[in-house]
């Protein structure tokens, strides 16, 4: 019995102990879980507070960045209700980020086409529906809240979430007045300077290299008579005479050799082989990296057929003027002598220094004529009118044609009758600066008409003498 009840009671014991200590190692296996578990759990949140500060760092960073960018951002979600606007986005709206906010995009964003005024399609609508991104019509203006208006260009792009779902849409756009208002008025400059480059008065060639006309303004194609487009890689030799060919050879070796050439003439030929007189001039330049010839080139056909024909008519003018068949006497505004020509020295025997600056044709002139032709133009003209020079020139100097006869006299005092032309020489402003008499000598005229005057005294005495019989018949004897 005490053995039974020592072995119950050592089993007892047993069993507690046994007990005890499995609760002591469950105890402590419960407190290293725990341990574990908390050690997890502060793994997780000091996982979770970094996730939460990156995103905050994140969402920081976008909203500087958004605060920041020059262009103007408004977010909408997917029912283009408007999230959240930057600052430009305010600025050029009008609206406020707390005012805009859930308010439908196209109230916020009020756009319209420049040239119809109507309203503009915002590109957000088509964003959400498609997916894509979407471009702003061009001539888009934008209305603020107060009514101001500004060009604006834009883009509109979907946000996605991670299922690759559209959940909203980002529309990014900028104020570019300024820009369009650039680009118009150097569309405007471009537009005026082709208009002047192709209505120029002269003619512009680009050449390249090897003389191949690579441009050329209307101008230039008008003088060579050809079709412009037909003009880009024709030789520009194909346009230049066979007279002209040395002139051009020489400028282009001389903007070889030098960069520089002098501007010269030379004959050019038009399509048709009509030829014509151009100034050329010539200057190197660069065009895409490309050495290039400017050549520049105006039409001087009037002005070389101009030149030839004064050529001419000086010639003549020098032939009469140097003739001894005529005198040519100029004086100045004063009447006294400045040129006295060969024939004046020949008709009336001085020498022109004899004369020149020294007297008036009216010292040459018989006294007595010069004064009875002052009386007669003063009682056809009605004015009194001095004997001397001025009775040679007054209608000449009125603008009145004026051809008389005159006596001259002689340096060795004989006399000769002469027929004299008088004109006025008069300056740009129609000045009268001098005259110019031009003198035939009248002698073998006043002698036949003085034989002649005798012959028909005789042939009427003989016709009319009572001592002979004049009978005049016809052809036929009657």
């Amino acid at each position: 019995m005490t053995t039974s009840l020592l072995t119950l009671l050592f089993t007892m014991a047993f069993a507690w102990l046994f007990y005890r200590q499995v609760q002591q190692r469950l105890k402590h296996s419960i407190h290293l879980e725990t341990q574990h578990l908390l050690e997890i759990q502060q793994a997780k949140n000091d996982q979770l507070q970094q996730v939460n500060q990156a995103l905050g760092d994140r969402e920081e960073k976008l909203a500087v960045t958004l605060a920041s960018i020059g262009d103007a951002v408004i977010t909408t979600d997917a029912e283009a209700h408007v999230i959240l606007l930057n600052p430009v986005a305010e600025k050029l709206t009008g609206w406020t980020q707390a005012e805009a906010a859930g308010r439908p995009v196209d109230e916020v964003f009020h756009i319209i086409n420049q040239v119809t005024r109507q309203l503009a399609t915002i590109p957000v609508i088509e964003t959400l529906a498609r997916g894509t991104i979407q471009g702003l019509a061009n001539h888009t203006i934008l209305i603020a809240r107060d009514g101001s208006e500004c060009d604006i260009a834009d883009s509109c792009a979907p946000i996605h979430d991670r299922n690759g779902q559209v959940v909203g849409a980002v529309l990014v756009f900028r104020d570019v007045t300024r820009e369009y208002l650039l680009q118009r008025t150097l569309d405007a400059s471009r537009r005026r300077y082709f208009d002047l480059y192709d209505l120029a008065p002269i003619g512009y060639f680009t050449l390249s290299e090897p003389g191949l006309i690579l441009e050329a303004n209307l101008t230039a194609a008008t003088l060579l008579g050809v079709v412009r487009d037909k003009l880009p890689q024709q030789a520009i030799t194909r346009f230049i005479s066979t007279e002209g060919a040395e002139a051009f050879c020489l400028l282009r070796q001389q903007l070889s050799e030098t960069g520089e050439a002098n501007p010269c003439e030379l004959q050019m030929v038009k399509q048709d082989g009509t030829p014509f007189w151009v100034r050329m001039e010539a200057t190197p330049a660069q065009d895409n990296g490309k050495t290039v010839t400017r050549i520049v080139i105006s039409d001087i056909t009037l002005r070389k057929q101009m030149e030839e024909s004064l050529y001419k008519a000086g010639a003549l003018q020098r032939a009469i003027f140097n003739s001894a068949n005529f005198s040519s006497i100029a004086t100045d505004a004063k009447g006294v002598i400045q040129i006295f020509n060969v024939g004046a020295e020949r008709m009336l025997g001085y020498e022109a220094i004899d004369v020149m600056n020294k007297i008036t044709p009216a010292e040459i002139s018989d006294p007595q004529e010069v004064i009875e032709r002052a009386q007669a133009l003063s009682v056809e003209l009605e004015t009194p009118i001095a004997p001397g020079f001025e009775a040679l020139v007054f209608k000449a100097s009125r603008g009145i044609e004026d051809i008389y006869e005159l006596t001259y006299i002689r340096k060795d005092g004989s006399r000769f009758p002469a027929v004299v032309s008088v004109t006025a020489l008069r300056d740009a402003q129609n000045a009268i600066i001098g005259y110019l008499l031009i003198g035939t000598d009248n002698t073998a005229r006043k002698q036949a008409e003085e034989a002649l005057l005798k012959a028909g005294a005789l042939q009427s005495a003989i016709f009319n003498s009572a001592n002979f019989s004049s009978i005049a018949t016809d052809a036929n004897g009657v």
